[in-house]
């Protein structure tokens, strides 16, 4: 009798350690299920959160390489806007057209220079620059090339001034002026008022040809 109870103890206790011992199995799974579950959530917020930071990097970049040329082309625009403001380059008539007309108004402007300029004298100056301000109304007007302009003058200097070298100072001192009123600033303005010639030429010469002036300066040069 005592064996049964002895065996009936040993029989329940060993089923209830295995029970016990399921259970702890079962609450081990269940701790490892919901740790693997745990990682895989913080793996996919690792995830999600590189993808983000990839997407607002590539968003930038792809800001960065669309307004990087935007900028650039408005430079670009700025910059073509500036020099279409430029004064485009003269046409000259081609030498085996020029008339005698034109070669007639270059010797006008050269007597302008011979019997106006003064050097030396009182008022001087102001006679020096009514004379620059017909030479640069002439040059608006003048359509012969410096180069032709420079032998022509060339060969009036030398045919009807026996006093070259005076006509030489009277240039020099009157392209020294042409410069001055050239600028059309207020300066160039008061100028032309002081010489009393302030309505009589079409100031500031927005057309004015320098080169064709210089011609006959160097012209003066060479004649003296």
């Amino acid at each position: 009798m005592r064996k049964k109870v002895i065996l009936l103890l040993l029989t329940a206790s060993l089923a209830m350690s295995a029970t016990a011992c399921g259970k702890k199995k079962e609450t081990s799974s269940s701790s490892g299920l919901r740790t693997s579950t745990a990682s895989f959530m913080d793996s996919g917020s690792q995830n999600q959160g590189s993808l983000a930071s990839s997407s607002g990097e590539s968003s930038e970049n792809s800001s960065a390489s669309i307004s990087s040329p935007t900028g650039d082309d408005s430079n670009a625009i700025s910059s073509s806007g500036n020099s279409g403001t430029e004064t485009p380059a003269k046409t000259y008539t081609p030498a085996s057209e020029i008339t005698d007309a034109e070669l007639e108004a270059m010797n006008q402007a050269i007597e302008y220079v011979y019997t106006t300029a003064e050097v030396g004298t009182a008022g001087s100056s102001l006679k020096c620059a009514d004379a620059a301000g017909y030479l640069l109304e002439w040059s608006e007007s003048n359509s012969v090339d410096p180069e032709t302009i420079k032998q022509q003058a060339y060969d009036y200097i030398t045919g009807n001034y026996d006093d070259a070298a005076d006509f030489k100072k009277q240039m020099d001192a009157t392209y020294e002026q042409v410069l001055v009123l050239a600028k059309g600033d207020d300066n160039a303005k008061g100028l032309l008022t002081d010489a009393g010639m302030d309505q009589a030429y079409d100031f500031p010469w927005n057309n004015k040809d320098l080169d064709v002036i210089k011609a006959i300066k160097d012209a003066a040069d060479e004649a003296e």
